[in-house]
């Protein structure tokens, strides 16, 4: 397997980082990590190309809106700690990397001791391996920047590992810094869960970092800092173009330009960049409207043709191959001069294109197109465009050379291949561009077939929320679970088995957001099981692990109906979060704030309300708390936490306070989903429904209708794209929408809106008896009032009598808790029944002779109270 291009103690300026000595001056036999300064990774001089003004290391425009995010940082730089590890996140553009470079050239300018540069993947895993990595020091304040750290997961490990245990870490001294940037990260699972163990063992670990949680990089949300952007920048590509700057229309000038700066796809600075830098050729206005993806294949467009324009002249075959290869190197990351010519020779026999001059003559005219130190070839910068750019130029293949193509990469690089092919998928899949997905199917078959590495390299780096890859990151678990038992047969180590249980308890997740609860419920008791053995023999390393499981496993049980084990199994994931925040608040104040809040959901479905809100009440002020502090983290789950008590405070009857919750649930997710839609689109469109239920609650008809119209549209969206995972959704969200078209006297349209509700909950319940009846029971009474306002009695007598008995086994279960529906499905049962002449059914009575015996006993027992 080729490597990337390397950072060398010889090559580029390199800043070597060891115990004695500093620069270049190696002391033998003590280990050394290489930084690579900022200036290497983009020399002074000529631009080689218009999309070289993107490169964040060409800092072409000063920095926008980051002020307190550098304040932040400089803070972290000079806390009290020795060694100090902070998570950068934020999608592709927003500017991590730009920011990390305003670090270091202030500190650079202040003139101090400062070491600061940026390590690459190849390097940090040199030094990872090093023999004597434990006598590795620093001389002078350190700050590393690990970019796509995702990629350097296992060095990582190893490092953080050496640093926990390191004998500089309590002493005074200079400080060391990490600095990791990844698009995403989530303490929960994923490539960042698997570098701080949860178990007591790894607290020193934990301990390095500052804080545990991952920073998001705040958007770009205030309109002037859009503007100051794109101004900038459009005098930075007059400048290069030499042309006059194009005039940005002042402010209230150009309404239409006003509302389209104000979108959310320009939060990030690097989309305002891109629509400046194409702005010549359409003008700023139509250039903003253009989406990302848009910007996006323009530039690699006009890239392709410029790496083309590098051919030899002597056959237009020779055209093909340039580009060819210039996408093969974003997959890649880059390629040394070596690496270059093998890869030239392997493509071009494989695709049968010869190049005039041979392999070496190609390499040699794209390095000229793309260099890199020691004549090897540099990736595509921004990610964005490089992405567009693999799509455009791989089409120029049929789909199996494609695939081919894939797998040679692959085998030859290795990890960054799939790491880039997801961030494709995540940029454009969701807009119609099919090939990321199955050219990362095709190695992930390679994987099931003989390379386990690959697949487990593959699931750490899928995103743990995403649309674009539901179904393929359930498969990888799938896969990856049936070599590692085949493994585990063989050897049964504790470490095999307790990577059994983690991609279980993924793989349950993955399951559940495709809709596949039974598979879901099965494969999370298999995690809980294998916890529970784990951590009988090593709480201390695995009751972590068993708390997170039982979490889940509680959702997957209320989810197919069985509301008491829900509950008892909640109840004791919360009593061992308790338990672990109370030794350690800073690692398990986030986790115990999630089993709470899924502890009032399983309160609330068995009708014990006082204490749902009382449980929803201490998630929020957990969460808030935290969100304080660090908004970038846990805004996504604040917003879940006023989401659940807007629910339970509608429950008793406080309606104000439900619909000021509820609004400012939707205001976060609106403001997540804006900047992740993958992600964040199914939470808005639960919150918005919530909103709409909560706004009829006081009155308020013709919003609820809107925000009711707003989320049916976004379910439709996402139902028609995965029924399994959110039809149930978009059911709820129909009968709620036929309940506020009623409202509104609307009464065809809510019927029929109703109508076809019972038709899909009908579908549901006959498959999932135990979760959907009572949601068809629900949808039955919506459809019988809408057929009472239109005077239709009988027909809706029908309807009412069937939701009762749809009802009735979870009745006769838990009483109490289905009282409150059963008794209006048989209020309007009877008074139907009277208007349509119909004596009531017998099935019906002794319905109505328990529900006037709950009744008494409530009576009684506020008598007694």
């Amino acid at each position: 397997m080729a490597v990337r291009q390397k950072s060398t103690v010889h090559g580029g300026g390199n800043i070597i980082i060891q115990n004695t000595g500093d620069h270049v001056n190696i002391v033998a036999g003590r280990a050394y990590l290489a930084l690579t300064p900022p200036s290497a990774r983009a020399p002074r001089g000529k631009i080689n190309s218009d999309i070289d003004l993107l490169n964040p290391f060409r800092r072409a425009i000063a920095l926008v809106g980051r002020e307190q995010d550098l304040q932040n940082l400089r803070q972290w730089l000079n806390s009290d700690r020795r060694i100090a590890v902070r998570t950068l996140t934020g999608r592709g553009g927003a500017g991590k990397t730009r920011i990390a470079l305003e670090l270091i050239e202030e500190l650079r300018a202040g003139g101090g001791d400062w070491r600061a540069g940026f390590v690459s993947a190849d390097e940090l895993r040199r030094f990872a391996e090093q023999q004597n990595l434990s006598q590795w020091g620093w001389q002078s304040p350190t700050l590393v920047v690990v970019d796509y750290a995702a990629g350097s997961t296992e060095s990582l490990r190893v490092w953080l590992r050496e640093l926990a245990e390191h004998p500089a870490r309590g002493t005074d001294g200079p400080p060391l810094r990490l600095l990791l940037l990844e698009r995403e990260a989530n303490a929960e699972e994923g490539w960042y869960r698997s570098l701080i163990p949860r178990s007591w063992s790894g607290e020193g670990v934990a301990e390095l970092f500052d804080p545990i949680v991952p920073l998001r990089l705040r958007p770009l949300d205030r309109a002037e800092e859009r503007r100051a952007v794109l101004a900038a920048m459009l005098r930075v590509v007059a400048d290069y173009k030499g042309i006059p700057p194009l005039p940005l229309p002042a402010p209230g000038e150009n309404p239409h330009f006003d509302r389209q700066l104000v979108e959310p796809v320009w939060e990030d600075p690097l989309t305002l960049m891109m629509a400046a830098l194409v702005s010549p050729h359409t003008g700023v206005i139509e250039a903003l409207a253009f989406s990302r993806t848009d910007l996006a294949f323009r530039l690699a467009e006009r890239e392709l043709d410029r790496v083309r324009g590098f051919a030899s002249p002597d056959a237009e075959t020779a055209r093909r191959l340039p580009a060819h290869l210039a996408a093969y190197t974003v997959l890649g990351g880059g390629l040394t001069q070596q690496d270059a010519l093998d890869v030239a020779k392997e493509e071009s026999d494989e695709l049968g294109l010869q190049y005039p001059g041979g392999p070496g003559a190609l390499v040699s005219r794209l390095h000229d197109a793309l260099p890199a130190p020691k004549h090897g070839i540099a990736t595509i910068s921004p990610d964005i465009v490089a992405e567009a750019l693999v799509l455009l130029a791989l089409r120029e293949l049929d789909d199996e050379q494609q695939l081919a193509v894939m797998r040679r990469a692959a085998h030859r690089m290795g990890r960054p291949v799939p790491v880039c092919l997801i961030r494709i998928a995540q940029d454009f899949a969701n807009e119609g561009n099919a090939e990321p997905l199955n050219w990362l199917r095709a190695l992930i078959e390679m994987g099931a077939a003989d390379d386990i590495g690959l697949l487990r390299e593959i699931e750490r780096a899928m995103p743990d929320q995403t649309l674009a890859l539901r179904e393929m990151a359930a498969e990888v678990d799938r896969l990856l679970l049936e070599r590692i038992a085949i493994i585990d047969a063989d050897q049964e180590t504790e470490t095999i088995t307790s990577e059994r249980a983690a991609i279980l308890n993924n793989f349950a997740n993955r399951l559940s957001d495709l809709g596949r609860r039974e598979e879901a419920l099965a494969t999370a008791e298999e995690a809980v099981r294998i916890r529970r053995q784990l951590a009988a023999v090593r709480p201390d390393a695995f009751l972590p692990e068993l708390a997170g499981s039982l979490n889940n496993l509680a959702t997957f049980l209320s989810n197919l109906g069985r509301r008491e084990d829900a509950l008892a199994t909640a109840e004791e994931a919360t009593e061992l979060y308790r338990h672990l925040a109370a030794a350690r608040p800073d690692a398990f104040l986030p986790d115990l704030a999630m089993s709470l809040n899924n502890l009032a959901n399983r309160l609330s479905d068995l009708g014990r309300r006082e204490d749902a809100l009382a449980t929803a009440e201490t998630a929020v002020r957990i969460r808030r708390h935290l969100a304080a502090a660090r908004p970038d983290a846990f805004l996504p789950d604040l917003a879940m936490s006023l989401n659940n008590l807007a629910n339970c405070l509608s429950d008793l009857g406080r309606r104000e306070d439900a619909l000021a919750t509820a609004e400012e649930a939707v205001r976060i997710r609106r403001q997540l989903a804006a900047a992740r839609p993958d992600a964040f689109l199914p939470d808005l469109a639960m919150s918005l429904n919530n909103l709409a239920n909560r706004l009829s609650d006081l009155g308020r008809r013709e919003d609820a209708l809107a925000t009711a119209e707003e989320a049916t549209a976004l379910y439709r969206q996402l139902a028609a794209a995965r029924p399994d995972a959110f039809l149930p959704d978009l059911a709820a969200s129909l009968n709620n929408l036929a309940n506020r078209l009623s409202d509104l006297g609307r009464r065809e349209a809510a019927l029929a809106t109703a109508e076809a509700v019972v038709r899909i909950r009908r579908q549901l319940a006959a498959a999932r008896p135990d979760a959907f009846l009572p949601e068809l029971a629900t949808s039955l009474g919506t459809n019988g009032r809408c057929l009472v306002e239109l005077e239709r009695y009988t027909e809706a007598a029908n309807s009412f009598k069937e939701g009762i008995l749809a009802m009735l086994p979870l009745f006769r279960q838990i009483p109490r808790a289905c009282q409150e529906v059963m008794a209006l499905l048989c209020q309007y049962y009877i008074q139907s029944a009277e208007k349509a002449g119909i004596e009531p059914d017998a099935e019906v009575l002794p319905v109505l002779e328990r529900l006037a015996s709950l009744a008494e006993g409530m009576e009684q027992a506020q008598d007694k109270q």
